[in-house]
C-alpha cells in the first residue's frame, strides 16, 4: 500500500496531537477524588506542555482553559437534520470545541455572545466584538480546524476514562480528523515504567 508524504506528514501529526491529550488525561486523573481541582488542571496543562514542546510545530495556543473564567458565555443553538436540536449557554471555550467537532461531522452551530456584565463586554472588546446580537456560525468560531481529538479522565456516554494498572495506564480517545473525513476511537495502552511488565488488565 504506498501513502503519499503529505498523508503520512498528516497522520503523523495526528497521533502527535492524540499523544498530547492522552497524557494530559493520565496525569490529570491521577487528582480525582482530592478535591483539588487546581492541581489537576496544572497537571493536564503541564502535561501538553511538555508534549506539545516535543513536538516540530510552531504556533500559539488562541483559547484554553486559562481564559475560560473571564469570558463571556456563549448562547448556542446546535442545528442538526431533523429533530436533532441543542438549544443552551455555556462557556465560550466549549463553544470554540464543539463547533470544532461539528465542523469535521459536517453539522451546524449558531451561536452569539452573552455577556453578564460590564467586564464580559470589555473582554469582548479586546478581540474586536462590539455587538453582542451578531450571531456565529461553525466556521466563526472554528474556522479551519484539521482535528478534534479528546481523551477521557472519568468515564462518560462517549469515552471511558483513565484506567491504571501496575506501571501503566489505558486510556480511551477519540480522534476526528477532517482532512481524512474519519472518526476514530483509540484504545491506548501506555506503558509508564521501564520494568518488565507483568500484568495488563485489558
Amino acid at each position: 500500500m504506498a501513502i503519499s508524504q503529505d498523508t503520512w506528514k498528516h497522520n503523523v501529526r495526528a497521533v502527535g496531537f492524540l499523544k498530547v491529550t492522552e497524557r494530559a488525561a493520565i496525569e490529570s486523573a491521577r487528582w480525582l477524588g482530592r478535591g483539588d481541582n487546581h492541581s489537576a488542571d496544572q497537571a493536564a496543562v503541564d502535561a501538553m506542555r511538555a508534549e506539545l514542546g516535543a513536538m516540530p510545530i510552531t504556533g500559539t495556543v488562541v483559547i484554553g482553559e486559562g481564559q475560560k473564567d473571564e469570558a463571556p458565555e456563549l448562547y448556542v443553538a446546535v442545528r442538526g437534520t431533523g429533530d436533532h436540536l441543542y438549544v443552551g449557554m455555556g462557556g465560550s471555550t466549549e463553544g470554540v470545541i464543539t463547533a470544532a467537532a461539528l465542523e469535521c461531522l459536517g453539522a451546524e452551530i449558531q451561536a452569539k455572545m452573552w455577556p453578564r456584565h460590564e467586564a464580559d463586554l470589555a473582554k469582548m472588546a479586546e478581540f474586536d466584538m462590539h455587538d453582542a446580537s451578531t450571531v456565529y456560525g461553525t466556521r466563526d468560531l472554528a474556522p479551519d480546524p484539521l482535528y478534534v481529538i479528546a481523551t477521557g479522565v472519568t468515564d462518560g456516554n462517549l469515552l471511558k476514562g483513565v484506567r491504571y494498572f501496575a506501571d501503566g495506564a489505558r486510556t480511551h480517545s477519540i480522534v476526528m480528523d477532517l482532512v481524512g473525513n474519519t472518526v476514530r476511537f483509540v484504545d491506548t495502552v501506555h506503558l509508564l515504567s521501564p520494568a518488565i511488565i507483568r500484568e495488563i488488565h485489558l
